[in-house]
């Protein structure tokens, strides 16, 4: 396989473009935003809404792509409690009243290096937090590997490391926008059986969870929801007339947000928490100092 890595100017930061000229892949990499990945091509087909330009990046990205942490999702009101202090991050969510997915796209990266094979790259993006945003003065560090492979798979896995004094509370999510061909309606999900939390208008958990009924339906133009699996393997599947492409994520990320933008796409989730976790605890990840989270994501394009 000839696989290459060539680097180009992204706004003030520099992207890596991952390519494979005999399997038609291309990975548009952005370690300065937040390890996020820009574009996702395997076989030739853009599995993921690519972000084409740093103006895009910046007004229109909905946040797609992007690697969510040290919380995820929405934290009501910005405000939470944790272990006797109370805390207020920045609401971004303006309309909502929450603070919204995090801030980990602002942190600059310490380190980037690659390494090219036959059948396989592999790309590691390391970043240091100081505890410098409001309302999160919990320092880490965090090492995200990419690999990225001929047959047509992505793995990513990831390790967060508390360097402060005192526990941490965190989550963490990756925030795809995937696409097949043809429109979104036609596209069939295929999973195993979830277990639904219901949001109010703002977003938020209310009431009960309860067992997921039928499978979730692309037709739907208004997911915004968030289910926790019921059962491993933690994994999703978007079927279409030519494609199979599936995502399964490892045992520290048993929940699943779904949300269907205005677009030609559907946002599949993982994440390691439920929505305003840091308040609910549902599932709230604390890391104690000098401990280490880890996790994975994997994503694979079949053509049938």
């Amino acid at each position: 396989m000839a696989f290459q890595v060539t680097e180009y100017k992204f706004g003030d930061q520099r992207g890596l473009m991952i390519t494979c000229s005999q399997s038609k892949h291309h990975i548009d990499l952005l370690p300065g935003y937040g390890a996020s990945l820009a574009r996702i091509e395997l076989f030739g087909l853009p599995i993921v809404e690519p972000i084409d330009n740093f103006k895009q990046l910046k007004e229109d990205h909905w946040y797609r792509n992007f690697w969510l942490l040290p919380f995820q999702n929405r934290i009501k009101d910005g405000k939470y409690h944790f272990e006797g202090n109370d805390y207020q991050l920045a609401v971004n969510e303006k309309d909502r009243n929450n603070a919204l997915h995090g801030f980990f796209q602002k942190i600059k990266p310490i380190d980037v290096s690659w390494d090219v094979q036959d059948e396989v790259v592999s790309v590691d993006v390391s970043h240091s937090y100081q505890g410098q945003f409001e309302g999160y003065p919990f320092p880490f560090t965090t090492k995200f590997n990419y690999q990225i492979f001929a047959e047509g798979k992505i793995e990513i896995s990831f390790e967060v490391c508390n360097t402060g004094k005192v526990n941490m509370p965190f989550s963490i999510a990756f925030h795809p926008y995937f696409q097949l061909d043809g429109k979104r309606e036609s596209w069939k999900l295929l999973h195993g059986k979830l277990i639904n939390f219901p949001l109010d208008e703002r977003n938020l958990p209310i009431g009960n969870s309860k067992i997921l009924e039928s499978n979730l339906n692309t037709s739907k133009s208004d997911y915004d929801h968030c289910f926790r699996y019921a059962e491993e393997p933690y994994q999703i599947a978007i079927e279409s007339d030519k494609y199979l492409l599936k995502m399964q994520h490892g045992e520290n990320m048993p929940f699943l947000q779904v949300f269907t933008p205005p677009r030609n796409s559907i946002a599949l989730e993982p994440l390691s928490s439920g929505v305003d976790a840091f308040n609910t605890k549902e599932n709230l990840t604390v890391i104690p100092p000098n401990e280490i989270f880890k996790g994975t994501v994997s994503v694979s394009l079949v053509i049938k």
